[in-house]
């Protein structure tokens, strides 16, 4: 599949039957059973789709959702995803065929974007992009299907093979030739609004091709029923039902990932869950080399420059705070956002957030984030973000990539307090670096060493 990338919504229920029994038998259904939002995430997460090398690029984790199987209890667990074949439209679908969980994709591509009927293409694929079946659709009727036949192989580039697709030979939108594909055979189907679950998953179920015309455990890939629009929505882990009964949300202190998880939110005044612990030194400036002190706090912390007069002669404006690749970095305050930026030679990734307690107002700046999936600053209106709010992930940016890998330093984010002066500019020359231990909710002694008190209050 080799096209241009557009969203297409598809509110019409489109389907095609292949592969499915006229008496759907309950031994079969056993086979088969839901997976829970929870599950899938585990499952997705498990899966670095953002690799540039993937064919699945992106998996819209918001969006996922429960659709009725007929003839079933169970549901399917569907989310929009973006493949490399841009053309289409395309679904992941997923479902526990003996207890493990399954994936495909389902792509749709529309022939006009104005008619409100459908005409186009339904492609079943694997996670690699692998096709095995499909079907063409005229005015919301299947007319042809594809499969996977080894003993057609090398008969399908012509114009005959396109034309039995229901086109014309140059139809450029017919499977035949859209698809660097040597391997298939078009049959004919009866309409059907539904494709069965033992197409999708014919290889795990065993599909056949019996010539299905009812329902048949089928699954309307266009978009059918939602478990949701005549039921109570099933929450995940640490998660419960709003006020309204119509859609989960996390728990109270707790917060949504990344991954559309729910995870619990550090005590306010901690950037990191499960406590705070200093990254030292690798060299002999060690556990107290990772917290602050510079020459107007007193004393630098650090061997290795000229910044103070004293042995430790290296300033370190900010305290260091193991963090591993990817962990969520939280707000420590509630606040809105002062800046974002990116410092090559330093800081990399940087979030800065003002807040004002009790008349004092200061700013806490968040470095070595990742680029991606960070809150960013705006200016109208301003974005305003509460204590126990993901502000981004855990990187490697700045200067920390090349310490990690030169052996000088574990990996950590780095924080820094500045607190205002008074004056009646609020740039940030006008905030002065003070120790960031004195707003933390855990107690780090003068060597480094961490008291976490777990009760937030």
């Amino acid at each position: 599949m080799k096209k241009k990338f557009k969203i297409i919504n598809l509110l019409i229920v489109i389907g095609f039957a292949m592969g499915c029994s006229d008496q759907l038998e309950t031994e079969n259904l056993s086979e088969f059973s839901t997976v829970t939002k929870s599950e899938a995430i585990q499952f997705l997460s498990n899966r670095n789709f953002k690799n540039s090398n993937n064919y699945i690029k992106n998996v819209d984790i918001d969006a996922l959702k429960s659709e009725l199987i007929a003839n079933s209890d169970q549901e399917l667990l569907v989310a929009p995803v973006q493949t490399a074949d841009e053309g289409y439209s395309s679904r992941i679908v997923m479902l526990k065929v003996n207890n493990e969980v399954k994936a495909k994709v389902v792509h749709y591509l529309k022939k006009d974007e104005k008619s409100t009927s459908f005409t186009g293409e339904v492609i079943l694929s694997d996670l690699e992009g692998h096709f095995y079946g499909g079907g063409w659709f005229e005015n919301n009727l299947l007319t042809s299907t594809y499969t996977f036949r080894e003993d057609v192989a090398g008969k399908t580039d012509s114009a005959e093979c396109r034309q039995s697709c229901g086109h014309s030979a140059d139809n450029e939108y017919c499977v035949c030739n859209t698809q660097n594909l040597s391997e298939v055979v078009i049959v004919a189907s009866k309409p059907t609004p539904y494709v069965s679950i033992s197409t999708i998953y014919q290889q795990e179920l065993d599909g056949g091709n019996s010539g299905c015309e009812v329902e048949c455990g089928g699954w309307p890939p266009g978009g059918g029923s939602t478990s949701g629009s005549n039921s109570t929505p099933s929450c995940g882990a640490n998660e419960e039902l709003d006020s309204d009964k119509k859609n989960c949300i996390c728990k109270e202190g707790y917060t949504r990932n990344d991954l559309n998880e729910c995870i619990k939110k550090p005590c306010p005044g901690n950037p990191i869950a499960g406590g705070l612990h200093v990254a030292p030194q690798k060299g002999k400036s060690g556990a107290v080399g990772g917290m602050f002190g510079n020459s107007s706090s007193g004393g630098c912390t650090r061997y290795g420059a000229t910044d103070c007069s004293t042995p430790k002669n290296k300033s370190h404006n900010g305290i260091d705070l193991k963090s591993s690749y990817g962990d969520p970095i939280f707000a420590m305050y509630d606040g809105f956002i002062y800046s974002t930026k990116y410092d090559s030679d330093g800081a990399g990734y940087y979030t800065r957030i003002q807040t004002t307690i009790n008349g004092e107002t200061f700013i806490t700046s968040y470095f070595h984030l990742q680029k991606e999936n960070r809150i960013l600053q705006t200016s109208s209106p301003l974005t305003y973000v509460k204590a126990g709010d993901i502000i981004g992930y855990q990187g490697d940016s700045g200067n920390l990539k090349m310490a990690i890998s030169g052996g000088t330093v574990e990996s950590h984010l780095h924080i820094e307090v500045s607190v205002h002066n008074g004056s009646s500019s609020w740039a940030y020359k006008n905030f002065d670096l003070v120790d960031p231990r004195d707003y933390f909710h855990s107690d780090i002694d003068d060597n480094g060493n961490s008291t976490n008190n777990t009760n937030c209050n």
